[in-house]
């Protein structure tokens, strides 16, 4: 995959930086765990691939400690986040951090969405900011976006934009509103590839 300078700001800007751990929305949307630097979710990883991902950037005990969350959302994360707040990214480290995970996650968008490679590098970024948030699952009437997103990316793509914009129906409270605004975001740069012809 090749993002664009401006999808990469996107998903920079979403993710946002910090340096202790903390839980968005402290656990209140039940689907986030215990996060690091910009948007490593420890709820969504195995153990083994939070070793392989954190092993340049902290130290083996604090690897262990973190490995307590690994799987936790929520309530169960936000309870625990506390007793990890001595352990600290700098924000060097953790964009080189981001910067390793996103080429795993730019594999597993493929796994689902390999028509995007025929698409725009805006495009490209735009679907990968959706998968560092919600992953690639398909199933479900809370994918249902993401599943004609796969089918429209092979055809024209047109309609993508028109299914970023409809997963807002997911985020009604004023606590997730950032993700219906960072669905508008990608709606916006996956629209700005498709009306650029200087990519082939």
């Amino acid at each position: 995959m090749i993002i664009s300078k401006e999808s990469l700001e996107s998903i920079l800007k979403w993710e946002k930086y910090e340096s202790q751990p903390y839980v968005p929305s402290k656990g209140g949307d039940g689907k986030s765990g215990v996060t690091l630097g910009y948007g490593y979710d420890l709820g969504q990883q195995s153990t083994e691939q939070i070793k392989k991902d954190l092993t340049l950037y902290y130290t083996p005990n604090q690897i262990q400690r973190l490995l307590k969350a690994q799987g936790k959302k929520g309530v169960s994360a936000q309870v625990l986040v506390s007793s990890l707040s001595d352990i600290t990214i700098s924000k060097n480290k953790a964009y080189d951090m981001v910067m390793i995970v996103k080429k795993r996650y730019a594999e597993d968008t493929l796994k689902i969405y390999p028509d995007i490679l025929k698409y725009h590098p805006h495009c490209q970024g735009a679907i990968l900011s959706l998968v560092y948030n919600r992953y690639i699952g398909l199933k479900g009437n809370r994918r249902k976006e993401m599943r004609e997103i796969q089918e429209d990316l092979k055809k024209s793509g047109s309609n993508v934009p028109i299914s970023l914009r409809s997963m807002k129906r997911l985020w009604t409270t004023k606590q997730n509103r950032g993700l219906q605004a960072r669905r508008e975001d990608e709606a916006k740069i996956f629209e700005k590839g498709l009306k650029c012809d200087c990519y082939k």
